[in-house]
């Protein structure tokens, strides 16, 4: 009765968990090692970890006074169609929304990318700041590479340096939009291990992406008044005058607020700003992780592993079908 007392059933196994304690507590130095090696190896990673700071940027749409809708489509209508978005009644929600998407566009990473600074720092790891040239990967590496796409198939292309194409890829990996239905504020975050440079290049992706936006406007609203000046010096009837007249007032009106120095698709609550203390990765998280590793791959090996020559000859640890079993 008391040996049965003892034992649980475990995924269709009979276990004694009183000789499954008393493994433990023999092997006890074994789970200790894998913890200490686990903690030592979390503060190795630690020290030669790179430390990144958090930039935010917190925007808002931009009021627009007027409320006609052909003032409020303007120079966005046929980029809203290729994004694919239902473009709601106010316009400074729709231009907002075109803002958002226009983040990760490749238009404004072209743009971003004629900035020198930007790409160096950005893809750093391949600069040469003596030489000031890019630097492809080894002939070694690159040979071992495309061996290996060879093999599998994947088309192999030559090295090129940085570009608005991969620096596209990266602001969509490291560019983080977070948004909230109920509310007309949107925060954007990016990582750097530079804290200035974090909030530099948000400065200036928030600038691209309403340089976009503003020139698709102005060129839009340039057309639709060059058109709408020409029909009003061919149409007579007074009725098509007057609601040519006031599609021009409007468009004239987008016009003047494209044209204003004012931001023109998101406004910014303030500068961005970085965090005041590296955010990842974070030290205590890394531990508790570590810990909690080294105890469980610790107890696994107690389990599994047979005695190491410093065990107790005593111990022997064998599973069975049925049972675990302790031979003394």
């Amino acid at each position: 009765m008391n040996d049965s007392a003892d034992k649980s059933t475990l995924l269709g196994y009979d276990v004694d968990l009183g000789k499954l304690f008393q493994i433990l507590l023999e092997r006890k130095r074994l789970i200790l090692a894998s913890i200490l090696g686990a903690v030592l190896l979390a503060i190795v990673y630690l020290h030669i970890a790179t430390y990144s700071y958090t930039a935010t940027l917190m925007v808002s749409p931009v009021i627009s006074s007027s409320d006609s809708m052909s003032s409020k489509l303007g120079g966005l209508s046929s980029l809203a169609s290729l994004a694919g978005t239902k473009l709601p009644t106010d316009s400074g929600t729709q231009t907002f929304m075109l803002y958002q998407q226009g983040l990760y566009s490749r238009d404004v990473a072209d743009e971003m990318a004629r900035n020198p600074q930007i790409m160096h720092i950005v893809f750093r790891n391949q600069w040469d700041a003596d030489r000031k040239q890019w630097i492809g990967p080894s002939r070694v590496v690159s040979f071992l590479v495309g061996l290996v796409k060879d093999v599998i198939g994947i088309p192999i292309r030559p090295w090129q340096p940085p570009s608005g194409a991969l620096l596209q890829e990266y602001i969509v990996k490291n560019v983080t939009v977070d948004s909230d239905a109920d509310k007309p504020i949107v925060t954007i975050t990016y990582r750097d291990q530079d804290p200035q440079f974090a909030v530099a290049f948000l400065r200036e992706l928030d600038r691209a992406v309403d340089h976009k936006l503003r020139g698709i406007a102005i060129v839009r609203a340039n057309q639709y008044v060059g058109y709408l000046t020409s029909q009003l010096e061919k149409v007579t009837q007074a009725d098509i005058r007057l609601a040519l007249m006031s599609t021009l007032a409007d468009q004239e009106k987008t016009q003047m607020m494209a044209s204003a120095t004012a931001p023109y698709a998101a406004q910014p609550f303030d500068l961005p700003s970085a965090s005041r203390k590296p955010t990842n990765p974070k030290p205590f998280l890394v531990l508790a992780g570590a810990l909690f590793a080294g105890g469980l791959l610790g107890v696994l090996s107690a389990l599994c592993l047979p005695p190491l020559s410093w065990a107790p000859k005593r111990l022997k640890v064998q599973f069975w079908k049925r049972g675990l079993d302790s031979d003394q």
